[in-house]
């Protein structure tokens, strides 16, 4: 990509983001306690297919990286 390229690109990123500022700022209320988070591993989905899916992908990412652990060892 070249500099005419980016600056355009970014200048488009820039004007979307300037349009989809709230009307109102957004205020949070709530905040999740340490006790309540969740691993990062944990999927949250309503379906149990992509759940496995997403399980197995992440299975195979920490084996991957223990392999190339081990190798470098």
């Amino acid at each position: 990509m070249d500099q005419a390229a980016i600056k355009a690109y970014s200048s488009v990123i820039a004007d979307a983001a300037e349009d989809s500022e709230p009307a109102t700022p957004v205020v949070y209320n709530q905040v999740i306690p340490d006790e309540e988070r969740h691993t990062p591993h944990e999927v949250y989905s309503a379906d149990p297919m992509g759940a496995m899916i997403q399980n197995e992908i992440s299975s195979i990412k920490d084996a991957s990286i223990k392999a190339a652990k081990d190798k470098d060892e």
